[in-house]
């Protein structure tokens, strides 16, 4: 059995996380991450690897539900443009870019 999980006061559904992250690992992060393993492995016990390409010694990082709940939180803060495109189902690659960034660094650190 699948579970859902909807995010943030805003309610977001599972889904639309899910997109905004395939957003990210199929274009929007390529130049600066690689994942081990699908993005859908994020909502699954253990998460998923990223490794950054710049910081080759760098521990890797682990992308899971208590990362990206800390990302849509720190993006409506910091980046609320971003955050309002994703809401208004008006995301892209670099929305996707900027949402892997909050998760895992907690900021823009690339682009």
């Amino acid at each position: 059995m699948t579970t859902t999980t909807t995010f943030t006061a805003h309610n977001i559904p599972q889904q639309r996380v899910e997109d905004l992250l395939c957003n990210a690992f199929e274009d929007g992060s390529a130049y600066w991450a690689e994942a081990d393993g699908d993005h859908t492995q994020a909502f699954e016990p253990g998460g998923v690897i990223v490794r950054e390409f710049e910081e080759f010694l760098a521990p890797d990082l682990v992308l899971n539900v208590a990362a990206i709940q800390s990302g849509l939180a720190i993006m409506e803060e910091k980046y609320p443009i971003h955050f309002a495109n994703f809401l208004n189902e008006d995301d892209d690659a670099e929305t996707g870019d900027v949402f892997l960034q909050c998760c895992l660094l907690g900021e823009i650190v690339y682009g």
